[in-house]
């Protein structure tokens, strides 16, 4: 019964649609979207870090 459980559901899902597209301009455009949206969340990850980092440098100041 397991084995039969597995088989559906790994059948099942590498029937579904995974986004593909016929048209490479369309495929383009939407992969500079997603870049960009990635883009965006580790620039705020990095002005993150630098607001740590100076964070630590005054705390080191204060505190020696």
């Amino acid at each position: 019964m397991l084995f039969g459980m597995i088989t559906y559901f790994y059948n099942h899902s590498s029937n579904e649609d995974l986004g593909t597209y016929s048209n490479p301009e369309e495929a383009l455009v939407e992969t500079q979207k997603a870049l960009e949206m990635l883009s965006e969340e580790v620039n705020n990850g990095v002005e993150g870090v630098a607001v740590l980092k100076e964070y630590e440098k005054t705390r080191k100041t204060i505190f020696k």
